[in-house]
């Protein structure tokens, strides 16, 4: 429900982005923003490295290997299936909300690469699978929450850096992405994550001690 709820939420938000008002104020900001970033020494440069780790293809081969490591490691194949099934649904979800919105791309002396559409993909899945991939390694979702927000700001400020992105398609991407993720961590919970059985077979009473508490008693 909350996944579709933010999908809905992202379709108004994009279809907003593009009406004159809406479009004035992401055009109006993405040129300031843009070359605040680039006039950076090195930021373009670094930006055009960091930024992969948004990559889509990127993506499914940490997908791939965090979910063949745990099948190692747990022999469970639940898990692994549910990595990529995220990664999966991921995809779909951008899709669907990129071809409905169907928005406008940057372009000129500020746009290094390929530019993409609203919203933005990259950003959307670094906080969902960074997240994840937190709480899988052990982490408490707090932790997870703080890393998937670090992970996400270099994602979002190298996409920003580059030009790849209207400003609120990058914006629009993180509050949709802590949807996601609180969705994924909720059926994880609530399916998959086994509580660990720490009780214990009571120690055998001798013929002897059980005479001798009866006898207390």
């Amino acid at each position: 429900m909350v996944a579709n709820v933010a999908m809905l939420a992202g379709i108004l938000f994009g279809q907003l982005t593009m009406t004159s008002f809406g479009a004035s104020i992401n055009e109006g900001l993405f040129e300031p923003f843009a070359a605040t970033l680039q006039a950076i020494p090195g930021m373009v440069r670094v930006s055009s490295t960091l930024t992969d780790i948004g990559k889509l293809t990127v993506n499914y081969g940490m997908a791939f290997g965090v979910a063949f490591f745990l099948f190692l490691a747990r022999r469970d194949w639940r898990v692994p299936a549910f990595i990529l099934a995220v990664m999966v649904g991921l995809n779909v979800f951008q899709s669907v909300v990129t071809r409905i919105v169907d928005s406008s791309t940057p372009s000129g002396e500020y746009v290094f690469g390929t530019p993409g559409p609203y919203l933005s993909g990259g950003v959307l899945r670094v906080l969902v699978l960074a997240g994840l991939f937190a709480v899988l390694a052990g982490r408490s979702r707090v932790d997870a929450y703080r890393i998937a927000a670090v992970l996400t700001a270099i994602e979002a400020i190298t996409r920003m850096a580059l030009g790849r992105h209207w400003p609120f398609d990058i914006l629009a991407s993180i509050p949709l992405g802590y949807a996601l993720l609180w969705s994924a961590l909720e059926f994880h919970d609530a399916v998959l994550a086994k509580p660990v059985d720490q009780t214990e077979d009571p120690a055998p009473v001798s013929a002897e001690n059980a005479g001798n508490e009866l006898a207390s008693h």
